[in-house]
């Protein structure tokens, strides 16, 4: 599992959104497509101001 954190700006607003999934690939696909996804969303011009693809460690020791 991986989070991808999301950084925007909208009307000069900032704003950070995350996303849990299942596999890192489906976080370089949803990095690809951000913007669209945040548009579709909010209905108003995005911008991205940074992301981050962490994986997480789910194993307990």
């Amino acid at each position: 599992m991986c989070i991808l954190d999301v950084h925007y700006q909208m009307d000069g607003t900032k704003c950070q959104k995350s996303y849990l999934l299942a596999l890192p690939e489906d976080g370089f696909q949803l990095r690809k497509n951000i913007q669209h996804v945040l548009f579709q969303e909010h209905q108003q011009e995005i911008k991205i101001l940074s992301t981050d693809l962490e994986e997480l460690d789910l194993v307990a020791p």
